[in-house]
């Protein structure tokens, strides 16, 4: 199979305006940049790892997703996100450097092309790592104040037997 039928049966679709109609208007320079990117996108297209790019990351486990979130200060994270997290790698990997543009394109263009159902596996991750975030910065958000307090089990030492009563648990007529 050629390199042309790989790119006409890839998942992205490259008839797209934004591909086909050039920014510029005559502009050498401009000209250059965007024949240099489109060939970039080609490139990348080309060689681009279905496999890498449409498994969630971090082997789909939430925790080390929230994890990451918080550790990068993320404070949503969205499943296109962390499509966008898989693309980047592929993109650096097949262009030996980072292209913040050409990412952008091509997830937007993935996602678009997704699957429901894969869309919605990226996105359980995403809502499930959101999840654990939100608790651990809002505890009393997902388990009630009541519950909160059970956790406390430590014996309070106090002078009076009212406070013994109100930190301890006693009886109350």
């Amino acid at each position: 199979m050629s390199q042309e039928q790989d790119i006409q049966n890839s998942p992205i679709n490259l008839d797209d305006e934004a591909v086909q109609t050039p920014p510029f208007n005559n502009n050498p320079q401009t000209v250059a940049t965007y024949v240099s990117q489109e060939q970039d996108i080609q490139n990348v297209l080309i060689n681009l790892d279905d496999e890498a790019v449409q498994t969630p990351p971090f082997n789909n486990d939430p925790q080390t997703v929230a994890n990451y979130a918080r550790i990068r200060r993320i404070q949503r994270i969205t499943g296109r996100f962390l499509m966008e997290r898989n693309i980047e790698r592929e993109v650096t990997r097949i262009l030996q450097s980072r292209n913040r543009y050409l990412t952008n394109l091509i997830t937007q263009r993935t996602w678009r092309n997704c699957t429901t159902s894969r869309r919605q596996g990226f996105t359980t991750l995403a809502r499930a790592a959101n999840r654990i975030n939100r608790t651990r910065l809002h505890p009393t958000v997902t388990t009630g104040f009541g519950d909160l307090m059970s956790l406390i089990n430590n014996h309070q030492v106090t002078r009076t037997e009212l406070e013994s009563n109100l930190y301890n648990g006693g009886p109350f007529y």
